[in-house]
């Protein structure tokens, strides 16, 4: 084995160590930020949905409900996946709570065009492949075979989250 060769075969044994959470990603505490004040609207607007719940003055639980309402309208901007449907879920129930029915059904129709970001169809083993020869591609083309399954494991999940959050919520039509 040439020393090229062992550079690159330690080197994808680290990318895939660091893609299944073996070892840690050095930039994994700056995206821990990120994703934390990317999904602050999305918290802020949950927390006001429990306000208003335990709100015993009228006036003022409907005050959260706005205050909801335009956190996840906030929310349904940068969240992906199943936080998205969920982000669409919340404003739903703040819109008919408020009496804006149409807008709730509406809302609530935008789910079914929600795609998973990180595996979709038309990506399913289109990614690209981790090659090698003799002992070395056998072991990465079980990765590969793994990584397949799990892609279609990972989408047929979040095709049937969003159809039951779409079922839950057929009392809004």
């Amino acid at each position: 084995m040439t020393i090229g060769a062992a550079i690159a075969t330690m080197s994808i044994s680290k990318s895939v160590a660091a893609y299944y959470g073996l070892i840690d990603d050095p930039l994994s505490e700056v995206k821990a930020v990120i994703q934390q004040s990317i999904h602050q609207p999305f918290k802020s607007a949950i927390l006001n949905l429990e306000l208003a719940k335990t709100s015993s003055v009228k006036s003022q639980s409907e005050e959260y409900l706005k205050e909801a309402r335009n956190k996840f309208i906030e929310a349904i901007t940068v969240e992906q996946d199943e936080s998205l449907v969920s982000a669409l879920v919340g404003l739903a129930m703040c819109q008919y709570l408020l009496g804006d029915h149409g807008n709730a059904s509406l809302t609530i129709s935008k789910i079914s065009d929600v795609h998973y970001s990180r595996f979709s169809e038309d990506k399913l083993g289109k990614r690209k492949k981790i090659e090698g020869a003799g002992f070395l591609g056998s072991i990465l083309n079980s990765i590969n075979e793994n990584m397949d399954k799990i892609e279609q494991n990972a989408l047929q999940r979040f095709e049937n989250f969003k159809l039951k959050a779409i079922s839950e919520m057929k009392y809004l039509n």
